[in-house]
Formats: C-alpha cells, structure tokens, sequence
C-alpha cells in the first residue's frame, strides 16, 4: 500500500518540484524502497502510532512550505489528491486541510462537520491521521502527543483540538477521498481495544472532557 501510495504520488506531482519523502518503518521486517523516498528510518522495534510518525516529522526539510502526514493505513485515492490539497489550503487560509474519509464507518462524522460550502466543509475534528499543514502552523502546534500509545487511537482528536485551541482553520474536501482501513495494525495485533481503552482515558484526563 505504501508503494501505491508513492507511485500516485509520482504521476500527478510537478516534474520541476522535487518533494522531500521521509519513510519510518515502525519495526517491520519488510524493508519497502522507492526511489522517491529522500529518507528513510528503520526503526528497530514497534515503538507505536505517535512516537513513529514523530521520527519521521523530526525530519522534515526546515525550507519546506508543507508537511503532510499520513500513516500506513490511510491514502488518498483521487488523481492529483496532493496538488488539489494544497490549492485548497491556499484558497481557504485553514491550518489544517484533509481529504474525506470514505471508510463506511467514518462517513457518519460528514454530517457532524461544523460547516458545509460548496467543495469543503469546515470541521472542528477530522478522524484519521492524514492531513496537510503549512510549516508554519506545524510548528506552532508541534509533534503527536507521544503518550496516546499503540496504535495512536485519540491521537487525531487531540491534535485537532491543539488546532482549534489556537482558533486554527480545520478544513475537509468534499472531492478528494481517502480510503482509511481504519487501524488496520491494531487488528493485526489484536491491540485495538487495549489501545482504545487506554488513549481514551488520557485523552478525557487531558481535556477534561467524557467520550461515549
């Protein structure tokens, strides 16, 4: 998948711009290369969702103007999905922007979106780690929150709400979809109730709040 994920990539992206790709293998023991991955970090062991998707974002290009992140069960399915984010970024000034989820299970929160327009909504949460930042915004919020452990369940809901906090833009396209397997590694380990159980806990210590 994440081959596919680059090879999409590669047939919509400018021949002039070269982007800087950083891979974290969170401990697997398949090495995936493509020759556009400008670098790559083999972790040695599954150090969970937040802290490997960290490493990766230590990396990124101090000159770049964006960061995207996204984890290994999540890609973007429409042609040129990168380009058409970043041109939605611009045309609506929002920190973060996000293709829609197209998982069943998810399309439910398109109706809890705060606000409707023609090709977006706006949104105070959107529910799957892969959304684009300026870099400046980036830094202003900062990493993934290193104790939503495993597999990074809540870690979404937080970090929306260190954007909201700063009265940021959270932005969701109505046109370019996402097909999200929805933690697919904590099915594969058997870990997802364990870490649903257990980032839901400090999520509501942390924000004082109760989640059903």
């Amino acid at each position: 998948m994440t081959v596919e994920f680059l090879d999409n990539m590669m047939e919509f992206w400018p021949r002039t711009i070269i982007p800087h790709v950083v891979l974290v293998n969170g401990g697997c023991p398949i090495k995936i290369s493509h020759r556009f991955i400008s670098k790559r970090i083999d972790l040695k062991e599954n150090r969970g969702f937040c802290l490997t998707l960290n490493e990766g974002l230590k990396e990124v290009a101090p000159d770049s103007d964006y960061i995207f992140f996204v984890g290994n069960d999540s890609f973007p399915t429409s042609s040129n999905w990168l380009l058409n984010l970043i041109e939605l970024k611009e045309r609506t000034g929002a920190w973060m922007v996000c293709p829609a989820n197209d998982n069943p299970g998810m399309k439910i929160h398109w109706a809890k979106y705060t606000r409707s327009l023609e090709d977006h909504w706006e949104a105070d949460f959107y529910p799957s780690i892969a959304w684009l930042m300026p870099q400046d915004k980036f830094h202003r919020i900062g990493f993934l929150d290193n104790r939503f452990t495993g597999t990074g369940m809540y870690a979404d809901n937080d970090y929306c709400m260190r954007i909201r906090q700063q009265n940021g833009l959270i932005v969701v396209s109505k046109n370019i979809l996402l097909r999200h397997l929805c933690s697919a590694e904590g099915k594969v380990l058997g870990t997802q109730s364990r870490d649903m159980d257990v980032c839901k806990k400090i999520y509501e210590e942390k924000w004082g709040v109760k989640m059903l």
